[in-house]
């Protein structure tokens, strides 16, 4: 409930300091956008200081957290894991259609009926990960399998998604 000229170091690193060494990561991604706000701030003629995020960083000091990689399976068990997805609820059903299309969870959960035409699912540009204008759409052809699957996902279909 401050006004941008109120924000001070002090403020943003009591703010930051929770997260420094639990989630340095996303305090970094913070600080980066804290940076480009004050500098546009002061490009628009208002009174920050752009010095504050090398002062935050002084305050906060090194950070002591250390990631931790989280485990892929292994792509022997695939198989067994699949399986083992026996049920047919819409986290079950899209994590089958993630094994079989070896795609990125976030066009199989925004998967729409249009999106399928026959065998061939096109994932539009926008659901791609990569630059914004140069990444095309990508075209992945079904097997018998995630027809099925995609043919079971439709009971659950809602607002035109097939996993809601």
């Amino acid at each position: 409930h401050l006004h941008i000229e109120e924000v001070n170091q002090l403020v943003l690193c009591d703010a930051l300091r929770p997260l420094w060494h639990t989630k340095s990561k996303i305090a970094r991604k913070v600080l980066n956008k804290t940076g480009i706000v004050l500098r546009y701030v002061a490009a628009a003629g208002l009174d920050v200081n752009l010095t504050t995020v090398p002062l935050i960083k002084e305050l906060l000091g090194k950070t002591r957290h250390v990631p931790q990689k989280m485990p892929a399976l292994d792509w022997r068990d695939v198989p067994e894991f699949y399986q083992s997805l026996s049920g047919d609820s819409p986290v079950q059903l899209a994590i089958k259609l993630l094994i079989l299309t070896a795609s990125r969870s976030k066009p199989v959960r925004h998967l729409q009926e249009d999106h399928i035409e026959g065998n061939i699912w096109t994932i539009s540009a926008s659901l791609m990960r990569g630059r914004k204008g140069s990444t095309p759409s990508f075209r992945i052809p079904l097997s018998a399998e995630a027809l099925s699957v995609v043919k079971k996902a439709r009971a659950f279909e809602r607002d035109g998604y097939l996993f809601p």
